[in-house]
């Protein structure tokens, strides 16, 4: 779980809200839950892949709130 946090911050975030509900959670929820399990399902092919040879540059966007 460390590893998907610090790679994947969006998904991080998801799962530790999700985890602070664990004690009280409703049927919203487990629906939010089933839409991660989902989303990792069938997205877990794709990768950024930097391979150095090429001049392309990385562009990233952040907003910091």
């Amino acid at each position: 779980m460390y590893l998907m946090i610090g790679l994947c911050p969006d998904i991080g975030f998801a799962v530790v809200i999700l985890a602070q509900q664990m004690a009280n959670s409703s049927n919203e929820h487990y629906q939010a839950e089933l839409y991660l399990c989902r989303y990792l399902l069938n997205n877990y092919k794709y990768q950024i892949v930097i391979d150095g040879l090429s001049n392309d540059f990385v562009v990233v966007h952040s907003d910091s709130d």
